[in-house]
């Protein structure tokens, strides 16, 4: 990432989908503002629960019944850091009190896109996200994944 926004001035730049239960979210919240203060505010992150194989979650240390909480809990962490000057956070899987993050992105905050594609995951897209990046999907997926996303959003007075 940091080579695609060296090379380039005007291009949005992002992972594709990177797996975010089991990574601190203070320390990639202040990563990957630090990436977009260096781009000039390009920075399109998306997160994603991480596919459903035994090996993968034993990496990450995260059994799979918890990592959806953990998931929510620690994209509300990043957009704190992003948005608050100081952050006091008491949930399940992390705590912090007056803690100060810098520095702040220069997008105000950055979108944040998330993937997947089982309902669940539909659902958080159209609760949590900015923007949806499947993965692994064809075009009736797409399709199918884009008006659950849509009917989801309304229910919740968001346009996505």
């Amino acid at each position: 990432m940091a080579f695609a926004a060296g090379r380039t001035t005007r291009l949005k730049f992002g992972m594709s989908v990177m797996v975010l239960p089991g990574r601190n979210p203070v320390v990639l919240a202040k990563e990957l503002a630090t990436l977009d203060r260096l781009s000039g505010g390009r920075l399109l992150p998306a997160f994603g629960l991480g596919v459903a194989d035994p090996h993968e979650q034993q990496a990450f240390g995260v059994a799979r019944e918890e990592r959806a909480k953990r998931f929510n809990e620690a994209l509300a962490v990043i957009r704190a850091c992003w948005t608050q000057p100081a952050v006091t956070h008491h949930g399940d899987f992390f705590h912090y009190d007056d803690l100060r993050v810098l520095p702040k992105p220069k997008q105000t905050p950055p979108d944040i896109w998330l993937g997947g594609i089982a309902p669940s995951e539909l659902k958080r897209v159209a609760r949590l996200a900015d923007g949806w990046l499947p993965s692994f999907v064809t075009a009736a997926d797409v399709e199918k994944g884009r008006i659950e996303i849509e009917r989801v959003a309304r229910e919740h007075d968001r346009i996505i």
